[in-house]
């Protein structure tokens, strides 16, 4: 039989705080709260200084770097969609009133 010759990998610290990252280990919260557009800045801004701190690799910041546009993308527009919706509603509501008036 033929020995295994792939390399064990290390064990990775998972505490609650962390998240385990092949290129070192990263201080980011598991389930981030990223709802709005505040919170993707300062998650994004976070993820640029452990860069420049050499926290977290390159590829793994522009991975979340990423993510965060595509949130970001998606927050606002669903925030169009429910401001959308509202004036819609209240278009609705001033018709109403018009046709009742006349």
């Amino acid at each position: 039989m033929p020995k295994n010759t792939a390399k064990k990998q290390p064990k990775r610290k998972t505490g609650k705080d962390s998240m385990p990252n092949p290129g070192g280990e990263v201080n980011i919260k598991r389930g981030v709260t990223l709802r709005t557009l505040g919170d993707i800045r300062r998650f994004l801004s976070k993820i640029v200084n452990m860069l420049l701190k050499n926290e977290i690799d390159l590829d793994r910041a522009r991975g979340l770097g990423y993510l965060g546009s595509i949130l970001k993308d998606c927050i606002k527009e669903s925030d169009l969609e429910t401001r959308t919706a509202e004036l819609e509603a209240f278009k609705k509501q001033i018709e109403e009133k018009d046709t009742c008036h006349h």
